[in-house]
């Protein structure tokens, strides 16, 4: 009990040595300014790092906000537009989806043969179904969409507020009085709620993060977000309100082209691999009909495949000699060689 008291009691005079380091007054303000000159006076309200902490609840705030906007606005909106979710034409077999489920969804090409084996399909047949439940697993153009509509909205509501904050502020055109008075600037209502916004919206951000669609540039979003969260916080404490609402109103103006060009980027690329993924096919199911019609002109049937590797090569001459009989029956000849009492064995299916 007395060496763990001792523990925190360390860990305890730790943090607040690093606290005192981390709020320096000479890195934080300039030289002739103290915490104390920030204090509120006068009905003069200052920003304080603590009124940061308010952003996490308005971030889960916004979260359900947004669960609710994609559901009754997002959708509908998307099936005006046309876009639906697509359904995948995919045959059902236990087999390959218990396999696909606990196993893996890009099999082996000796585990492709085991299943085909086990399917009684071809190994063509199997690397097809399994290219086609991947793509299920995809998130479709409608959940893209979603998303998107999401943030373009946001950052749409973003502008329009951050226009009406800053339309009669005298530092929006003259960039002067952004330091008139500095560091001694009061806090307004219209700076705090804006920022609370922003910074908000952007920790709603990095939570969504786990079900959100995860597109090539998923790092750079990351880093992105924490960066802006990182600046903003700074501006934040050290009082550059008036130079951080403009740099906001700024990327906030440009982000809503962002993703509407996203959006469209999205929607080209799902196209793009819907088309590929369909010539694929196509060029497998003809690769499969001209190998049918070779094993016909040969006469071994549509079949070939399950004559046994080890069939010797007077056995596969004695096989097209009977197709060509069956084809050709009435018209033998004598004397062709055909052993009438020799029939051939069953071809295996192992």
């Amino acid at each position: 009990m007395i060496k763990s008291n001792i523990f925190f009691f360390h860990w305890f005079r730790m943090f607040q040595a690093f606290k005192e380091w981390f709020w320096l007054e000479s890195f934080w303000l300039p030289p002739t300014i103290k915490w104390s000159d920030l204090d509120d006076h006068d009905g003069l309200i200052f920003v304080k790092p603590s009124h940061l902490y308010m952003t996490i609840p308005y971030a889960f705030l916004l979260v359900i906000i947004r669960y609710f906007f994609e559901k009754l606005i997002a959708i509908p909106l998307a099936k005006a537009l046309g876009i639906q979710k697509p359904v995948q034409k995919i045959i059902p077999n236990a087999i390959l989806e218990y396999y696909f489920k606990n196993s893996t969804g890009q099999p082996l090409q000796t585990d492709i043969y085991g299943l085909a084996k086990k399917c009684n399909l071809t190994e063509r047949q199997v690397e097809r179904w399994f290219r086609r439940r991947r793509n299920q697993e995809k998130p479709c153009r409608l959940k893209k969409f979603q998303e998107v509509c999401w943030r373009f909205a946001f950052y749409l509501m973003l502008s329009v507020v951050g226009i009406a904050f800053l339309y009669d502020k005298p530092w929006a055109s003259d960039l002067w009085e952004v330091w008139n008075g500095y560091p001694r600037q009061p806090l307004l209502p219209s700076q705090y709620w804006y920022y609370m916004l922003e910074m908000s919206f952007y920790w709603s951000l990095i939570f969504s993060l786990g079900y959100d669609v995860k597109r090539k540039d998923y790092v750079a979003h990351v880093v992105h977000h924490l960066a802006a969260l990182s600046l903003m916080s700074f501006s934040w404490c050290a009082n550059y309100i008036r130079s951080g609402t403009l740099v906001m109103i700024v990327h906030d103006t440009a982000d809503i082209w962002l993703e509407d060009c996203k959006d469209v980027r999205s929607d080209n690329e799902e196209e793009e691999e819907e088309e590929d993924t369909d010539s694929n096919d196509e060029e497998e199911e003809e690769a499969t009909k001209d190998k049918e019609r070779n094993c016909l002109k040969n006469g071994f049937g549509t079949n070939k495949h399950l004559i046994p590797n080890g069939t010797s090569d007077m056995l596969k001459k004695k096989c097209k000699r009977l197709n060509f009989l069956a084809v050709h029956g009435g018209d033998r000849q004598p004397g062709q060689g055909l052993e009438s009492d020799w029939t051939p064995p069953e071809p295996s299916h192992r």
